[in-house]
């Protein structure tokens, strides 16, 4: 149920930059309005809110905390497709913000629970795979429905799948009971004890770099692909949608399931593997990204698009699996939720707005190709990112 409902997550915070054309020509929007919309106005909410969130999850039901997101920010995504200024949909996107921080740190405490370490990241594996998994179904939806619809048409929709899911997680799924393998840890820690206790391990501190710096790949890539396709490349917005729909969907799929299972095998002869594994994927990845970008064909940019997915994809589990191998049981959800604070407020607040700026910089020089030298930050932060999981590994063998 948590993998349905990521799924949806992602679509809902992402269609947005599947429709950034339309915006810009219909709002009359410039590159760096949309940069913020697609980054800060959402990302910013999106990650201050996770902690507050996380100390209730860590306290009260988990599932019914996710309840009631979904519904909140379902509700928000329909209500997107009323407006009709940039301060409106502003507005929407804090609103977004709001409710999807209420299921990533809650979800990850429910696996946490019901998965032992040594199997955990296969477990991670596949709750992450809904990500993918939406991009997969709802992209080429979005995709279709904005280009005969119009881009309110996609939100509306999209708004009411939310609440048919909100409705079937009410009535089937139940809280399961909370595990504490580790004597005297049955209270969860106080919020400012959680945050200093994390802070003060190297770890930790070292885990965040390495995610935030594949937050600015991973942000650049999300919000700016769809307009890169469209101004290198001249693809619509439903044939971008097709594409980034099988790509980054039906790769991302196969990727999440073989990296989280992969590395579950090699963690039973070296835990350092869970910190390597995603180390060694974000270091391929960055070439990968290079040819996405600079490839002159459909062959070259639909193979970089493809490399960059499937390596991008299978490392995203082990992360999450080695967050929660560091942090202490009695603070799962905060864990997660200040991992994803860092994660979102540097990552994919900063990138997408960045390259918005750098594209009207860039333009009157470079044209349509400014954009391809305006997201080069995506291949260095993921190059840069490879090299602090690998350091990290030192940290397991401790």
């Amino acid at each position: 149920m948590v993998t349905g409902i990521v799924a949806l997550n992602s679509v809902d915070r992402n269609m947005l930059a599947l429709v950034l054309p339309q915006l810009k020509a219909e709002l009359g929007l410039s590159d760096a309005t949309l940069g913020v919309l697609a980054g800060p106005a959402f990302m910013l909410v999106y990650a201050l809110a996770g902690i507050p969130v996380a100390w209730v999850a860590d306290r009260w039901s988990r599932t019914r905390i996710i309840m009631l997101g979904l519904a909140f920010w379902s509700t928000v995504t329909a209500a997107t497709g009323l407006a009709a200024t940039a301060l409106e949909l502003a507005a929407a996107r804090i609103a977004l913000g709001l409710g999807e921080a209420t299921t990533m740190a809650p979800a990850s405490a429910l696996i946490a629970d019901r998965f032992p370490a040594r199997t955990r990241a296969a477990a991670f594996s596949l709750f992450t795979c809904g990500a993918p998994l939406g991009i997969l179904l709802g992209f080429p939806l979005v995709g279709w429905m904005s280009a005969t619809h119009g881009w309110r048409g996609a939100f509306f929709l999209m708004g009411g799948l939310g609440w048919v899911l909100a409705v079937i997680m009410q009535l089937r799924v139940r809280e399961p009971t909370r595990t504490m393998r580790t004597v005297g840890t049955s209270e969860p820690l106080a919020l400012k004890d959680g945050i200093v206790l994390a802070l003060r391990s190297p770890a930790f501190l070292v885990l965040v770099l390495g995610g935030t710096l594949l937050s600015v790949s991973y942000g650049v890539m999300t919000a700016w692909s769809p307009t890169f396709l469209l101004r290198v490349h001249g693809l619509g917005a439903r044939a971008a949608g097709g594409y980034l729909g099988i790509y980054r969907g039906l790769f991302g799929i196969a990727a999440s399931l073989s990296g989280g299972f992969l590395v579950t095998a090699l963690n039973r002869f070296d835990a350092r593997w869970l910190a390597w594994m995603p180390g060694a994927l974000c270091l391929l990845a960055g070439p990968a990204e290079l040819v996405f970008l600079f490839a002159p064909d459909a062959h070259g940019w639909q193979s970089g698009l493809g490399a960059d997915t499937l390596l991008v994809s299978a490392a995203i589990p082990c992360t999450f699996a080695l967050l929660l191998a560091l942090v202490d049981e009695r603070m799962r959800a905060l864990g997660v939720a200040l991992y994803l604070l860092i994660f979102h407020l540097v990552g994919q607040s900063l990138g997408p707005p960045v390259v918005g700026l750098l594209n009207e910089r860039l333009a009157p020089q470079l044209g349509a190709a400014a954009i391809r030298y305006s997201m080069l930050s995506a291949p260095l932060g993921m190059v840069l990112a490879g090299g602090a999981f690998l350091v990290l590994g030192r940290y397991l063998r401790r």
